[in-house]
């Protein structure tokens, strides 16, 4: 069934959750298999119809989420053509106060090959999905601000008498799990099941959480929250119309980066 333009535009998501079904893939066509013949008269002879995913079709529905991959891959190369560039997008408590971008750019640095590899493609898993159900817009905003939100749980726990003050923190996690958090309220409003979720979030709070594991369970914990949030309020609004929904959305996010910068500001640097 096709779609107005708004529609597409702003798909928002429906009370099913407009998600795909493993039975039904977004990204599918029917194709004939090796063995099937097609008759004179256009009908198909024999042989059995499988399903054949089509990478180009997820590319209009899930452009935001490739282009952040190109933007994360883009910047992991040119840091590795000039190593010191990343020392000026890292995540620095100590540092981000005068410098504010830190809390955002730092979502597009990692600190190295197989970090990237694992974030691109739990962010492609997620977002490839995600995306089309949302729209293009609330995804975005979803994504930068669970970015922003998990720097801004490192500064909550952080000692600025102690080395946690210093430390380095980088990577597109706190984002991708704001993501992993939005999807989560997709699915318990259209009534999925969600053993699936809550395990994979209960496998990684036991990883990040482990000794010397090297990872900011604050930055996972900041955008998990934020995802859910955001994504609770823009639920809220979802049997409005598109334009209404566009108003409601404006005003989610402003709200949402005004208390994050109140929180940091308070509580954090104060």
């Amino acid at each position: 069934m096709s779609a107005s333009a708004s529609e597409r535009d702003d798909p928002g998501f429906s009370p099913s959750g407009d998600l795909p079904t493993p039975e039904e893939p977004r990204n599918s066509v029917d194709v004939p298999s090796a063995g099937e013949a097609r008759g004179s008269g256009g009908g198909s002879a024999g042989g059995a119809r499988r399903r054949l995913t089509v990478f180009s079709e997820h590319w209009p529905r899930a452009a935001v989420t490739m282009a952040l991959i190109a933007a994360c891959v883009g910047v992991d190369l040119v840091t590795r053509v000039e190593g010191s560039i990343g020392s000026y997008l890292m995540f620095v408590p100590k540092l981000a106060e005068q410098e504010p971008y830190r809390f955002l750019a730092s979502a597009f640095v990692h600190a190295s090959f197989w970090h990237l590899l694992l974030n691109m493609y739990v962010l492609w898993v997620f977002g490839s999905v995600l995306e089309p159900a949302i729209g293009h817009a609330r995804y975005l905003g979803i994504y930068l601000l669970s970015a922003v939100a998990g720097n801004a749980a490192v500064i909550l726990t952080a000692d600025p008498l102690g080395n946690s003050w210093f430390t380095t923190t980088v990577g597109a996690s706190g984002a991708v799990f704001g993501l992993l958090g939005a999807q989560l309220v997709v699915a318990r409003v259209s009534g999925a099941d969600l053993t699936g979720f809550l395990v994979f979030i209960a496998l990684n709070a036991v990883i990040s959480l482990s000794p010397d594991s090297g990872i900011s369970w604050q930055s996972h914990a900041g955008g998990f929250v934020a995802g859910v949030v955001a994504m609770y309020a823009f639920s809220r609004a979802r049997v409005l119309s598109p334009e209404k929904r566009r108003i409601v959305d404006a005003v989610a996010f402003a709200a949402l980066g005004e208390a994050l910068a109140v929180v940091v500001a308070v509580w954090g640097y104060s």
